[in-house]
């Protein structure tokens, strides 16, 4: 505490902060007091770090009020800011994000413009805000519907429609998980769901690499044909695709290849096997944190398991793995912050802590069970649905219906 209040010295004051955001222990009612005054400061790096304490502390209301005023005062750390108040409080954050992500497509803000909007790449800027907006509010799942209204109108925008759309299926995915009735036990015995409900046998050492224990469970599911194989490597793909679009929203080769395995999967034909060759090429920079990396080679290796053209020019894994286990180990190491390679040098903007190994493999796992099983057990389609329903209240004007 002491070096915390000692203001002499910034980089010790810096220093002081951020371990106490990391400490796993609980923190006395004096060092949140502390978190609320840095959010004042002059300096970037001492307003997260106020922003890093309170992620410590409940979110009352006093804390929520700053959250909110923090985001409309620090444009450096609005969407931090953001990100903590929809945690705990959608409703409060979404209205905020809406505005972000409209601002994407205005050459001009109304107001004062926030100075990371200004000059030769304002414009970019205020795009890559608009879209990490969206994506805060996909990850909101059923707690983001009262944003669908507001994501119609963003949808017409050229720029952000793949975005909203994403946005969109994903709050619907999460509402059709809620309202969809218990799957049917009786069809668990039919061969895929068999499979697919076949215990994983984790590895009892630390050290063994808890992922080869997905390898023969993946090897299993392929036997039952392309499709489920292409829906698997899209479940663990979609799964992680967050990890890369955070950090590189402007940069739309994975999303599109997400996009056109769906489209695939919709409507099998060698027009959509091309869009997903086009873009399922992409190779992203070893200066990428080891996040995003492994999750754009998930989606890379998960977009190859659609049979593509024979003259598709694809990069294949290096140790000719299968593109199924090469797509559910690159998601495994994105959420543990392992890269593919050991290549990857930048450093992640991602403020959640990365898992442990197994937790990562487990969490995928967990991902690809919840979206393959339904749809094996003929209850509702994670891949088909969500589309339509987005269909369907955009017919309707984007009023949403009441809950059943």
């Amino acid at each position: 505490m002491p070096c915390l209040r000692d203001k002499s010295d910034l980089t010790i004051r810096l220093s002081a902060a951020k371990v106490l955001s990391a400490m796993q222990d609980p923190l006395p009612e004096e060092v949140r007091a502390v978190g609320l005054s840095l959010l004042g400061h002059a300096h970037r790096a001492f307003r997260h770090a106020g922003l890093d304490i309170l992620a410590r502390f409940p979110r009352d209301e006093e804390v929520l009020t700053a959250l909110e005023e923090q985001a409309i005062l620090d444009d450096e750390n609005r969407l931090e800011a953001l990100r903590m108040l929809s945690e705990v409080a959608p409703s409060r954050a979404i209205p905020r994000l809406i505005e972000l992500a409209s601002n994407a497509r205005k050459r001009k803000q109304e107001g004062s413009t926030p100075e990371s909007w200004r000059g030769p790449s304002g414009e970019a800027k205020r795009s890559e805000d608009g879209k990490r907006a969206l994506l805060l509010i996909a990850r909101l799942g059923v707690q983001g519907e009262e944003a669908l209204p507001s994501l119609g109108a963003l949808r017409e925008v050229e720029l952000l429609a793949p975005y909203a759309d994403l946005v969109i299926d994903d709050i619907f995915r999460a509402l059709l998980r809620q309202r969809a009735p218990p799957l049917k036990t009786d069809r668990f015995q039919e061969p895929l769901c068999a499979a697919l409900l076949t215990d994983v046998a984790w590895p009892a050492e630390r050290t063994e690499d808890p992922t080869l224990s997905l390898r023969p469970w993946l090897e299993s599911l392929a036997t039952f044909g392309t499709e489920v194989k292409v829906r698997v490597a899209l479940a663990a793909a979609r799964h992680v695709l967050w990890l890369w679009e955070t950090q590189h929203p402007d940069n739309t080769y994975s999303r599109s290849t997400v996009i056109s395995m769906e489209r695939w999967l919709c409507e099998p034909t060698e027009a959509h096997a091309a869009e997903v060759a086009s873009t399922a090429n992409f190779i992203p920079s070893q200066f990428c944190a080891a996040d995003a990396f492994s999750a754009a080679w998930s989606v890379n290796y998960g977009g190859q398991c659609v049979p593509l053209p024979p003259d598709a020019k694809v990069m294949t894994p290096d140790d000719d793995a299968d593109p199924l286990w090469a797509c559910v180990r690159a998601a495994c190491r994105a959420m543990s912050r392992r890269s593919v390679i050991t290549w990857a040098l930048g450093a992640s903007i991602v403020a959640s802590e990365p898992l442990s190994p197994e937790a990562s493999a487990r969490e995928v796992h967990r991902a690809i069970v919840d979206e393959v099983l339904p749809w094996a057990c003929g209850a509702w389609d994670p891949v088909k649905d969500a589309p339509q329903a987005r269909a369907a209240l955009r017919a309707n004007g984007w009023r949403v219906p009441a809950a059943p």
